[in-house]
């Protein structure tokens, strides 16, 4: 079952919170504790930089707190240097106990401010089960898309990363949160649409491995209804760009099936006329 801490505040505080409980004897085994990989190399690098985008997003956040939540905004934005001192802890990793990595208290400071984020609205994305088996389908599709298509080198090698990288936080959505797979998941849809633009004969195919990855978006939000009109946006997004390469359909139908559109009539003696050419002339 994921963990749905789906906010900045709250997916640190559960970060922070495993190394600082995992009972290691140093804060260098607590981070293999709680984040699976071992200091110093490249995939703690990349799991750790995550932790920072959400201490990046949570600072972001709370920055921009109205002016009637000044007092609480200034309380957790004072916190914030020693929250930052426990994701990049300064001292001994390998002598200093995993449980010393911070001040409990200050670290819990991060429920509080995970509730005031939730209190006033700002949005916490928290997609269902069926929305992330949309987005996992989704990235199936862009995969072979990505294996099948004639789409620029650079395009192709930039999407595929984005694929990549919404497949890695996705899995690992019970550790960061929805909020970063939201964000990358923003990223592909961008992505999805330059890529419609540079490339129109692939659209259709372009469009339906987007559809997936905005059903995620509208269920994480606002609801499967949003994903539709989004989803409306993009098929009519497709049909303007065919357009624009092959000209409207209607000037590209073969001339019979014009001829045989019921033709806008003024008056009874154009009926009569037309029915006559019609039937040749009985």
């Amino acid at each position: 079952m994921v963990a749905m801490a789906n906010n900045p505040a709250a997916s640190l505080h559960e970060v922070l919170r495993g190394v600082m409980t995992s009972g290691a004897a140093s804060v260098k085994k607590g981070w293999i504790a709680a984040l699976g990989a071992t200091p110093g190399t490249p995939e703690f690098g990349r799991r750790h930089s995550e932790v920072v985008g959400l201490y990046r997003d949570l600072y972001t956040r709370l920055a921009a707190l109205p002016e009637d939540e000044a007092a609480a905004r200034d309380q957790y934005l004072s916190l914030m240097g020693a929250w930052y001192d426990a994701i990049v802890f300064q001292g001994n990793i390998n002598q200093t106990p995993a449980s010393d990595l911070g001040d409990p208290m200050v670290i819990n400071h991060l429920i509080g401010a995970a509730q005031l984020i939730r209190s006033i609205g700002i949005a916490t994305p928290s997609p269902s089960e069926d929305s992330m088996d949309k987005l996992r389908a989704s990235i199936r599709d862009w995969y072979e898309l990505l294996d099948d298509t004639e789409l620029p080198d650079e395009l192709r090698n930039e999407i595929r990363g984005q694929v990549q990288h919404v497949e890695w936080l996705l899995t690992n959505i019970g550790t960061y949160g929805a909020q970063p797979v939201v964000a990358a998941a923003q990223d592909l849809v961008g992505s999805g649409i330059a890529a419609m633009a540079r490339q129109p004969k692939w659209a259709k195919r372009i469009g339906a491995a987007l559809s997936g990855v905005v059903i995620f978006l509208g269920g994480a939000e606002q609801g499967v209804e949003h994903a539709n009109g989004i989803l409306v946006g993009v098929a009519e997004m497709q049909t303007h760009l065919e357009e624009l390469v092959h000209g409207p359909k209607e000037l590209t139908e073969a001339p019979e099936q014009r001829q045989l559109e019921a033709p806008t009539l003024g008056s009874d003696d154009d009926v009569i006329d037309a029915e006559i050419e019609e039937s040749g002339g009985r």
